[in-house]
């Protein structure tokens, strides 16, 4: 069988807990290009199916319960506690199911193809793995999530340490290396990526980047290809279009308001800027994420 579209059904008994925007675009996250993840427990009844070549990757971790996963191949497998499944982002697709009377408990992610956490985790279509269960992992997620209700002026510096943290346990958890340099290079980099996203607003030329990083150019350019595949220049424009889709699907600014928002001279450069980069214009962005009729059946 062939799954053509994401689907999900959550019985009224089931408990979901969903990272928001603000954590999701928050710099680790950012940067690993994590798609979506929470904390759910899924009550007998719970079904989804994912579609191949989604683009996005699939990492889910058994708590407690037990979980079906049926591939599009005819491959089924129940996985228990201490037990986490990974789906590649080009393999195929699965439909995935509570087994028994008793709630199965999970961490989720999402993360896009071109995550810098991935690239060492080379994998054509899927893999169980087993993870070491540290309970903190959960209180990290659970933490960013309260945050996200606190909502006061330190609640983004909050949540950008409970991330750094998440990746930390959730790398040991399931036995993700990185070398010393490339952690340490990652960890000296954060603080710069959240200076750009409080302070969106501003042109951040490479040599402002430089500066507030305390780095050369050549230094800068190198970490940046290391780290994230990526120029700084690209970086900072990647961030300011999350800020900027954020703003058109949830305010009533004009585009030149969003425009001068972002940091750009004027609405005709942004629109520039942003058709280019995402492939529709900001008005036709913000008319499409309006006309979508959400279903909570579509997709986690």
């Amino acid at each position: 069988m062939r799954y053509l579209r994401e689907k999900f059904f959550f019985p009224p008994s089931c408990e979901q807990h969903y990272l928001s925007s603000t954590t999701i675009n928050c710099p680790t996250f950012s940067n690993a290009r994590v798609k979506q993840g929470g904390y759910s427990i899924l009550s007998e009844g719970f079904w989804g199916e994912r579609t191949r070549e989604r683009h996005f990757a699939v990492l889910v971790m058994t708590l407690s319960g037990n979980g079906k996963f049926t591939l599009e191949d005819g491959t089924s497998f129940t996985v228990h506690p201490g037990q986490a499944f990974f789906s590649a982002s080009q393999g195929q697709g699965h439909r995935e199911e509570t087994i028994g009377k008793e709630p199965w408990e999970m961490l989720w992610l999402t993360v896009w193809e071109d995550s810098p956490r991935l690239k060492e985790y080379e994998l054509n279509d899927w893999q169980v793995v087993p993870f070491t269960w540290d309970p903190e992992l959960k209180n990290l997620l659970m933490g960013m999530l309260n945050e996200e209700s606190y909502n006061d002026i330190n609640s983004l510096s909050a949540i950008e340490l409970f991330a750094q943290l998440f990746f930390i346990y959730l790398e040991r958890a399931l036995g993700w290396t990185e070398s010393v340099s490339v952690r340490s290079n990652r960890m000296r980099m954060a603080p710069l990526w959240k200076k750009v996203t409080e302070h969106i607003d501003r042109p951040w030329s490479v040599e402002d980047l430089c500066k507030e990083a305390g780095i050369s150019r050549s230094h800068l350019s190198r970490f940046c290809e290391e780290l994230y595949n990526m120029s700084p220049g690209r970086i900072v424009r990647n961030l300011k279009m999350k800020q900027a889709k954020l703003l058109l699907c949830n305010s009533d600014y004009s585009v030149g308001e969003i425009a001068d928002h972002v940091g750009y001279l004027n609405a005709a450069n942004f629109t520039t800027a942003f058709t280019h980069c995402i492939g529709l214009s900001p008005r036709q962005y913000r008319q499409q994420y309006r006309t979508i009729i959400y279903d909570d059946n579509t997709e986690v």
